[in-house]
Parts: C-alpha cells; structure tokens; sequence
C-alpha cells in the first residue's frame, strides 16, 4: 500500500481505508484537534470519521480505518534477451518497444507486464 499524502489526497487522488474502503469524501481542518484534522466518509457510508494528517486513525494501533493512496495499475512492455539476467528497459506500448527491439529479442515480440505505483 502507498502511504497517505494529504495533498495529494485533497487533489482528488484516489483513497482508501487499511481495510481496502474506497473513500468518496476528504477535507482537512488544520485548527482541528489533531486526531480530527482529517475528516472523510467511506463510499456508501454516511457517517464522517476522521485521521491525524499522516492518514493514521490511532497513533497506537493499526487500525481498519487508516487511510493510504490506492494503487494504480498499469500495462508496460518489455522485450527480454537471452543471456539478461538483471535489467529491463520497459515501454509504455508495445509498437515502441518493437521500435527499440534488437533482432535478438527472445519469441520476436514485446511481452506486457502489470506493474503498480
């Protein structure tokens, strides 16, 4: 899981709590009590809860509540030569992989990977 980012966060990127809740809601009090400066609903829920401004509902315990920016998923391509072992230069599609393939590349075609940020 990625870690909270407040500012990030109150941009619009996507969050969500410890226990995998998408949150529809967040906004920041910054004269709040600490405890309470960050306030949000979980999607589908009507009650608001709230965070310290590192997103940790305790700062004790693990808690299901504690708040981390969702991970995104993306598709890249990579071509794979024999003989590499540590390495790989990927790319964002696989017609630019193709143009920066050597012949050698193993099967002639780029493969797609998933990768999370």
């Amino acid at each position: 899981m990625k870690f909270f980012n407040l500012v990030e966060a109150l941009k619009g990127a996507p969050v969500v709590t410890r226990s995998g809740k998408k949150v529809s809601f967040i906004a920041y009090d910054a004269k709040g009590i600490p405890s309470q400066q960050v306030l949000f609903r979980i999607d589908g829920e009507v009650s608001i809860r709230h965070a310290y401004k590192n997103g940790v509902f305790s700062e004790k315990v693990f808690h299901p509540d504690d708040l981390f920016m969702e991970e995104t998923k993306k598709t890249v391509w990579v071509n794979l030569y024999p003989g590499m072992r540590v390495g790989a230069q990927w790319y964002i599609s696989e017609s630019e992989a193709d143009r920066f393939a050597s012949p050698k590349r193993i099967g002639g075609k780029a493969y797609p990977i998933e990768i999370v940020e």
